[in-house]
């Protein structure tokens, strides 16, 4: 027993020095066949859109052109899913009537822009827009767009998505709109 223990052992060692050599193994040397790893893909982010909503504050802060297209800025802040609180940026451009005004409204408008969300660690998310107002009186006016996510910084870089932003605007006398954000986000 006392033998085979040593035979054992020699047989060991004498393995694991025959296998080690001072050598260096270069990549290209080996020869393997990795084709099968090429085939296999790497794992990509779904195109699953997830729920996005919010609900804003914003407020008219400048009218930078009266005639032609009316071009306004407008700012506020509010809460949206996957930024948490977060402040809002838009440039609006009115550029004509709205074509389909309900019975009952005084005037209305049609129009695009852009929107930035900025959440309060820095990411930001920015979308394009096009919609119409309705006033239905000096005190009261209806807006709905219909927003299209054209991505952002942060984890934002790559979104896509849509959403709506619909809500009301008092512009007399208090300058003051509020928005509820309803759609679909993909980042």
């Amino acid at each position: 027993m006392r033998y085979f223990r040593i035979a054992f052992v020699f047989g060991l060692a004498l393995m694991i020095f025959a296998g080690c050599s001072k050598e260096e193994i270069q990549p290209d040397s080996l020869n393997v066949d990795d084709s099968a790893l090429k085939s296999k893909s790497v794992k990509k982010k779904p195109d699953k859109l997830v729920p996005l909503k919010g609900v804003f504050e914003v407020k008219v802060i400048q009218v930078i052109q009266e005639k032609g297209p009316r071009i306004q800025i407008v700012a506020g802040e509010g809460n949206l899913s996957h930024l948490g609180r977060t402040e809002v940026s838009m440039t609006q451009y009115w550029r004509g009537p709205n074509p389909n005004l309900p019975d009952g409204a005084m005037r209305g408008g049609s129009g695009d822009g852009e929107i930035t969300f900025v959440a309060a660690n820095g990411d930001i998310l920015k979308a394009s827009y096009y919609g119409t107002s309705i006033h239905w009186s000096l005190t009261s006016v209806e807006i709905d767009f219909v927003c299209t996510i054209v991505g952002g910084e942060g984890r934002f870089k790559d979104a896509k998505g849509d959403f709506s932003w619909k809500g009301q605007y008092t512009p007399l006398p208090v300058n003051i709109g509020n928005a509820d954000v309803d759609g679909g986000i993909n980042y």
